[in-house]
């Protein structure tokens, strides 16, 4: 039985659905067999799933939908494959419980930003809450996602002060209850050029920025999974 990662935030805009396509390529390039669940009503993995199709852009990435009560209908796909990628909805609705509920690892994307950390208290409550009707707490991740890229600082690459403070804002908080990923994704073109394109970062022509995201995409990859990804150069075709 393969395993289901969740990735979903109850506050809008964190970008869940940037990680979850990029996660789901990467996990397709490194040999898994993937499905990519579409749990949020507005479709938009859908449809990014259907524009990949409809280009023949290989390798093809299997994407259904599911709503409402969809916990068991996914732990039930999930014996079909080695990875289920979950996108949920990005509000407290029925498929982000039922989505957090049956999940291995629930990935929370999170910008650095304070709006974004005040929305944690309620996603410990929701966890909480899953743990008092099932009798276990999901595993969680916080992903820093769309964050400002490292500034070179006397010849080494830093974070900048807003996402160092944000990561320190949440371990003094939450501690270990909310554990960030030391792996982060930064804010950069090659991301929303390639979605509409049904594409990943790791399949886009080679360019310093589309290479720093293909970076970025596969130290997340590497980091969730304890796996260093052979090749993230899927870009041969450009």
């Amino acid at each position: 039985m393969g395993i289901v990662i969740t990735v979903g935030m109850e506050k809008g805009g964190p970008g869940k659905t940037t990680i979850a396509t990029n996660l789901a390529v990467t996990c397709v390039i490194a040999g898994m067999r993937v499905l990519l669940v579409d749990a949020d009503k507005q479709r938009t993995t859908a449809t990014w799933a259907e524009g990949r199709r409809d280009k023949g852009i290989e390798p093809p990435i299997t994407c259904v939908e599911k709503t409402g009560k969809c916990g068991r209908d996914i732990a039930e796909l999930a014996e079909n494959y080695d990875v289920v990628i979950v996108d949920a909805g990005g509000h407290d609705s029925i498929e982000l419980r039922q989505a957090f509920a049956v999940a291995d690892l629930c990935i929370m994307p999170l910008r650095p930003c304070q709006p974004d950390v005040w929305t944690l208290p309620a996603m410990i409550k929701l966890l909480d809450e899953i743990e008092e009707r099932t009798g276990t707490r999901p595993q969680v991740r916080i992903l820093i996602n769309g964050k400002e890229a490292p500034k070179k600082v006397r010849g080494e690459y830093r974070e900048t002060k807003d996402t160092r403070d944000t990561v320190d804002l949440i371990d003094k908080s939450f501690g270990g209850s909310m554990p960030v990923l030391k792996s982060m994704v930064s804010y950069r073109p090659a991301f929303w050029r390639a979605f509409p394109e049904g594409m990943s970062v790791i399949e886009m022509p080679k360019t310093a920025r589309a290479e720093s995201a293909k970076e970025e995409i596969s130290n997340v990859f590497s980091e969730i999974f304890n796996v260093e990804l052979a090749s993230v150069d899927q870009s041969a075709a450009a």
